[in-house]
């Protein structure tokens, strides 16, 4: 199931849902979040002849009309869906978020295997995504605490982090690799994917596998990053010098973490 675009008019609340008090103030967060990064997570609603009634989304609804957007971002079912259907169509559009911290992402594949029964193979197909990803993204949760914090904050990458769940070591050899798979001293090598648009060439290099929700993470933090500069007054120039500097400051405190790690 993938989301559509939709008239924001088209939508109406659910009538058998009990009355929802939306607190001004997370409304009004809400719809700056949406301003500045977009529609993170699609709504979810159901078909009601010409009309969709919502069944999961409604303060996303009202912050996108305060933010002033037409259209709104819904996973829509053909009928009122059960509990089970629900909660189904809930956690996959919580996994659609770009937002989301890696190990969130894993319960929440947990949460869809454990509910239905699904097999990585299943569970990729339900999802859309491979199951290499799903494979991925389940290993996070083979992880030492210490390590999923590390990943969660982005001083490992995910593909490190894979690698760490999956090597037979002992606990204590897989915290000494969290900076990174490193073999004699020496980083692994970056994979550079250039993507051609119609204005600028944007070139990619990471040690992650190189699939679409991996690319739309990375671009998010950038734009991220891009709308900080701005609100700092910094042009594109220095924040790509402030990115590498930054960079260099967490490879060294990795390095300076590994030599204290025990043996």
């Amino acid at each position: 199931m993938k989301p559509e675009s939709i008239s924001r008019s088209l939508f109406d609340p659910d009538p058998n849902q009990p009355r929802l008090v939306l607190e001004a103030e997370d409304t009004k967060q809400l719809a700056r979040s949406i301003r500045e990064l977009g529609q993170l997570q699609p709504i979810i609603a159901f078909r009601n002849e010409d009309r969709y009634t919502v069944v999961d989304g409604h303060r996303r609804l009202a912050a996108l009309g305060m933010a002033r957007i037409e259209t709104a971002s819904a996973l829509v079912l053909d009928s009122r869906p059960d509990g089970d259907t629900l909660l189904l169509t809930q956690l996959a559009a919580n996994c659609m978020r770009v937002d989301l911290k890696p190990t969130e992402k894993a319960l929440a594949f947990k949460r869809l295997k454990d509910s239905r029964g699904y097999s990585n193979t299943e569970l990729a197909a339900a999802m859309h995504v491979s199951k290499a990803t799903v494979t991925r993204v389940m290993s996070y949760l083979d992880l030492p605490d210490e390590t999923q914090q590390k990943l969660d904050a982005g001083e490992i990458s995910s593909a490190d982090a894979y690698s760490i769940a999956r090597a037979p070591e002992s606990a204590n050899d897989k915290r000494s690799r969290q900076a990174g798979s490193r073999q004699n001293g020496k980083p692994r090598r970056n994979k550079r994917v250039t993507y051609r648009l119609a204005d600028a060439d944007i070139t990619i290099a990471s040690v992650d596998p190189l699939d679409l929700d991996v690319l739309a993470a990375q671009l998010q933090k950038l734009i991220s990053e891009c709308r900080k500069a701005a609100r700092d007054g910094l042009d594109a120039e220095t924040l790509q010098r402030v990115l590498a500097s930054r960079q260099r400051s967490n490879t060294q405190k990795s390095s300076r973490e590994l030599s204290h790690v025990p043996t």
